[in-house]
Order: structure tokens, then sequence, then C-alpha cells
């Protein structure tokens, strides 16, 4: 009987063991996982701009990297909020299937919403260049 008391308790403990390591792990990898991307959307965000102001400034390229930086000084979660939508429609209109009718539909569907959120963006940065002169 104790024989059987030890191997119960053993097993238990190799199995809360391997469950607590598991945990560990996962929280790791996933905290990995956010510190990569959290610095890369903060950097993707910041130079959402530059293209806007190259062609409508008619700026160089240094010039739009530093414009879209002051651009969005101070209004990043704006910024980040209004891209959210756009990372959704992206990821859920991604055709992930091999059938050749779920790509069609996945790029009309997208070609038809991506002009919405390229004017809403032209008009953050319009907003977002009046806010800049008046101050």
């Amino acid at each position: 009987m104790t024989t059987q008391a030890i191997s119960a308790r053993s097993l238990f403990r190799e199995t809360f063991t391997l469950i607590v390591g598991s945990f560990l792990s996962l929280v790791i990898f996933y905290t990995g996982i956010i510190l990569l991307i959290l610095p890369v959307l903060y950097l993707a965000y910041r130079q959402e701009f530059v293209l806007c102001t190259i062609v409508m400034e008619n700026g160089l390229t240094i010039e739009g990297l530093s414009s879209s930086w002051k651009l969005i000084k101070g209004y990043w979660w704006l910024i980040f909020r209004c891209g959210i939508p756009l990372l959704l429609v992206i990821f859920l209109t991604y055709p992930t299937g091999k059938s050749i009718l779920v790509q069609i539909v996945s790029g009309i569907i997208q070609f038809l919403i991506m002009p919405f959120f390229i004017i809403n963006f032209v008009l953050l940065y319009m907003r977002l260049g009046d806010r800049a002169a008046n101050t």
C-alpha cells in the first residue's frame, strides 16, 4: 500500500511539474511574441504617412519620414485605433483556402473596401497636418 501511495504521489508531482512547465513555456513564448510585435506596430504606425507627405508636399524620402514621425507624435493611439479595422479586414479576407473561388471573393472584398481605408487615412493625414499648422 505504501508503494502505491508513493507512486501516486510521485505521479501527481511529475504531472504537476509538466503542467507548470508547459504553462511557463507558453507564457515566455507569448511574451516574446508580444515584445516583438508591439515595437513593429509602433514603428509601422509612426511611418503611416510617409507616402502622403512625399506625394502631397512634393517632399523627399527623409522629409517624408520625419514629417510622418512629427505628425503622429501625440496621436499614435488615434492612428492605431483607425488602423485596427484595416488589419481586421486584411486578416479576415486573406485567402487561406486553396479554392480559386475563395481567392477571387477575397480579392473582390479587399478591392471594394480598401479605397475607404485609403480615403480615411488621407483625410486623417490632412486633419493632422492642419493641427500641426495651427500649433
